[in-house]
C-alpha cells in the first residue's frame, strides 16, 4: 500500500495525519574559494556565501542578493555578519571555506573572534604519558626523561623529536615563547585517518587511509590495509566519539592508533582534508569529500566510496627550513599499497 493510500484510509477512519518535516536545509558557506561554492550551487542546495573584500561577486555562480562581502578591518565583523544572516534568512548550516561549521548556528553563544569549531578532539592523548610545562627549559628535561623521544605541542604546532638534537633545535626556535607547551611520549603505534561526512547527527565513514612517521616525515597510504574485523572497531570508535560530542554536521577527519584490541582516538578536526588526505580518497576513488557532502544535505544518499586503486602522499621538511617549517609533498597511485610504498621511498630518495 503507497503512502497515499495509507493516509487516505486513516482520513476515512477519521484520523487525522500531520505531516512532520524538518526546514529544508539553507546553507551559508564564509569566505569559500569559487570551486567549493560551485560544488554547493550543482548539489541544488540553497546557497549564501560570505566573500571578502578582495572577492569579486562574478567569481561565484550566485545571484548578488545571495553574496555578502566582508572587508577585514572595517564594517562589522566576520561573526556579525554571520549572526545577522542566519536570523534573516533562517540558515541551518554554516561552513567556513575549509569545512569547519559552526555548531548550533541559531544559537547565540559562539564567539565573536572565532566562531568556528577547529577541533572536536583537541590532542586527546593523555593515555601515552603527557606532561604540561611552562618553559622551554622544563621541555627539554622532560623530552630527556622520555628518551628524546617525544612529541611536543604549542598553540602554534606540533614538532616530534627524536634526538637531543633535535630538541636542542626545538628549544633556540621556541626560546621567545612562553608556555603552556606540552611533551608526550612519541608513540609507535600504528595509526589510521578516519574521514567521516555527517548529516543531521548521522555520521558515515567514508575512508580509512595509514598514517606513518617517519624520521622528519609523515606519510599517508589510502586505502589502509586492515583486515575487517579491525575497520569494524575502528569506524564504531570515530562514529560513537562523534556522537559523545555532539558533532551534527560536517566533515572530520579523526586520527586513530590501532593499540591493543580496541582502537583509541587521538584527535578530530572537523574539516574537509588534513595533509591532503581526502585528496588521496578521489585519486583512487573518484568520490569527492565536499560534493558527497552537499548532495547528502540535499538528500540524497551518502553511499561509500569503493577503492579499487591505491594512493599515497608523503610529507617531508625543506632543507633550511626550521623545524616545523615549511614542507614539500609527493603523491603517487598504483595498484597495491606495496607499489605506492615503493613509489613514495623512490620519489624521497630522488628528492633528497
Amino acid at each position: 500500500m503507497s503512502r497515499e493510500e495509507i493516509s487516505g484510509d486513516r482520513a476515512e477512519r477519521g484520523v487525522v495525519v500531520i505531516a512532520q518535516s524538518s526546514p529544508p536545509p539553507r546553507l551559508l558557506l564564509v569566505l569559500p574559494g569559487p570551486p567549493l561554492v560551485r560544488k554547493a550551487v550543482r548539489a541544488g542546495l540553497d546557497l549564501r556565501v560570505v566573500l571578502d573584500g578582495e572577492r569579486r561577486a562574478e567569481d561565484v555562480p550566485l545571484p548578488a542578493d545571495r553574496v555578502v562581502h566582508v572587508d577585514a578591518g572595517r564594517g562589522p565583523g566576520i561573526a556579525a555578519v554571520v549572526r545577522g544572516l542566519v536570523r534573516d534568512h533562517g540558515i541551518t548550516h554554516v561552513l567556513d571555506g575549509e569545512g569547519f561549521p559552526l555548531r548550533e548556528p541559531r544559537s547565540a553563544a559562539w564567539a565573536d573572534d572565532d566562531p568556528f569549531g577547529r577541533e572536536l578532539v583537541p590532542n586527546w592523548r593523555s593515555a601515552v604519558g603527557e606532561s604540561t610545562v611552562a618553559t622551554v627549559d622544563e621541555v627539554r628535561k622532560v623530552v630527556g626523561d622520555l628518551g628524546w623521544q617525544a612529541v611536543i605541542r604549542t598553540d602554534r604546532d606540533e614538532v616530534v623529536v627524536r634526538s637531543d638534537e633535535d630538541t636542542d633545535e626545538w628549544v633556540r626556535a621556541h626560546e621567545p615563547h612562553r608556555g603552556p607547551f606540552v611533551v608526550e611520549k612519541l608513540s609507535s603505534d600504528p595509526e589510521v585517518v578516519v574521514t567521516t561526512l555527517t548529516v543531521d547527527g548521522m555520521h558515515r565513514v567514508v575512508g580509512i587511509t595509514e598514517r606513518v612517521e617517519g624520521t622528519g616525515t609523515r606519510s599517508y597510504v589510502y586505502p589502509a590495509s586492515l583486515v575487517e574485523s579491525r575497520m569494524v572497531r575502528v569506524r564504531a570508535a570515530v562514529t560513537s566519539m562523534l556522537d559523545l560530542i555532539g558533532h551534527e554536521f560536517g566533515p572530520a577527519q579523526t586520527r586513530v592508533a590501532l593499540v591493543g584490541p580496541e582502537p583509541r582516538v587521538l584527535r578530530s578536526r572537523p574539516c574537509f582534508s588534513v595533509d591532503g588526505v581526502s585528496e588521496l580518497i578521489e585519486v583512487a576513488t573518484g568520490f569527492d569529500v565536499p560534493t558527497e557532502l552537499f548532495r547528502a544535505l540535499a538528500g540524497a544518499l551518502l553511499q561509500p566510496p569503493r577503492p579499487r586503486w591505491f594512493a599515497g602522499a608523503r610529507f617531508s621538511p625543506v632543507p633550511g627550513s626550521p623545524e616545523g617549517g615549511r614542507e614539500s609533498s609527493v603523491v603517487v597511485e598504483g595498484v597495491s599499497p606495496e607499489v605506492v610504498r615503493t613509489r613514495l621511498d623512490e620519489a624521497g630518495a630522488s628528492s633528497s
